[in-house]
């Protein structure tokens, strides 16, 4: 049965299949802008390719098998689902617990370039990923959704980039919030390849971009948002309020959507958040993993292997204290 939900759940999260009325005529990124003058540089495209989004008795849809060339991918555009991540470190991504959709490449220095044309003039910001590690308690709900607490990964990528120009490195916080992160953070930015409209997202029929031609399409570049930061109970009081935060959208008029899972929520240019649940009808808000609780599990599973000599360094450091110890 878990199987089967770590299969369908790529579909659910990408289109939201058969959802019930309520955002089809927001402005709602969805309601995005350009993210000029808001520091971004770091953000990853993370392109999960699909052939076929069918909401018919066959499932609510197919993955890509690994047959398939991920260079197709450029002429494949309107079939993917994009995901974000941030770039931690020079071979390390941070976003939302995705693992199970087996991420290919990533593409980093991207910044607000068109997506299309940027994959087919820069072939070398494709880069394979090498590993992707979920939290070992990331899982998905009875429906396939994707469960907010522990929705946190880290991808290493195959070779090491280097910051300059449209490539920097995100600042994380350097330890837990203490008190009500809203308080601490009352506003943040969000950005993503999301669309910028909901306009029948949710209508029937079968919302793929081959059978609904209105289905609003993955946003060729990159938006930004600015959104109210809320307590946890706004969005779901039954969710912990030191792994999960919560945001509504400023105005009414900017949240996140498909496409824009595994990005960063930012507070004075400090990653606090990842882009977990994303606004929907009938939930209040879009949910976010908070960077602050994880950060002992980030370096363990990355920074820690990226720096192994400093390691055997200072274990070589303890053992002749000790020894000089014994012997005197």
């Amino acid at each position: 049965m878990k199987l089967v939900l770590l299969i369908i759940q790529p579909a659910i999260t990408c289109l939201l299949l058969y959802l019930k009325e309520g955002l089809a005529q927001q402005e709602k990124i969805i309601g995005g802008s350009s993210c000029k003058g808001i520091k971004h540089e770091f953000t990853v495209y993370i392109p999960i390719p699909f052939n076929d989004m069918d909401n018919g008795d066959n499932g609510p849809g197919r993955r890509l098998n690994d047959q398939n060339d991920p260079n197709d991918l450029v002429d494949m555009y309107l079939q993917i689902c994009p995901f974000g991540g941030t770039l931690i470190s020079d071979r390390w991504v941070l976003s939302s617990a995705i693992c199970h959709l087996k991420p290919k490449f990533a593409i980093v220095g991207m910044s607000t370039s068109n997506a299309n044309a940027y994959i087919k003039d820069h072939p070398e910001s494709k880069i394979p990923v090498e590993k992707c590690i979920n939290h070992e308690k990331a899982s998905t709900s009875s429906s396939g959704e994707p469960i907010a607490d522990y929705s946190i990964a880290v991808l290493k990528l195959s070779k090491a980039v280097s910051e300059g120009g449209t490539v920097s490195f995100v600042k994380l916080p350097t330890s837990k919030f203490s008190g009500e992160i809203h308080k601490s953070c009352p506003h943040g930015v969000i950005m993503g390849w999301g669309p910028i409209s909901a306009t029948g997202m949710f209508e029937k029929p079968r919302m793929t971009n081959s059978t609904n031609p209105d289905f609003p399409k993955p946003s060729p570049t990159m938006n930004c948002a600015t959104v109210d930061v809320k307590p946890i109970s706004e969005c779901d009081g039954s969710l912990a309020k030191d792994r999960v935060m919560c945001t509504t959208s400023t105005a009414g008029k900017s949240a996140s959507i498909f496409g824009d899972t595994g990005c960063p929520l930012m507070c004075n240019d400090v990653q606090v958040g990842i882009i977990v649940r994303m606004v929907m009808p009938g939930t209040p808000g879009t949910l976010y993993t908070r960077v602050d609780y994880y950060l002992d599990w980030i370096n363990e599973h990355a920074f820690a292997e990226q720096h192994p000599a400093n390691l055997i360094i200072v274990l070589v450091i303890i053992s002749v204290h000790i020894v000089l110890h014994l012997v005197m």
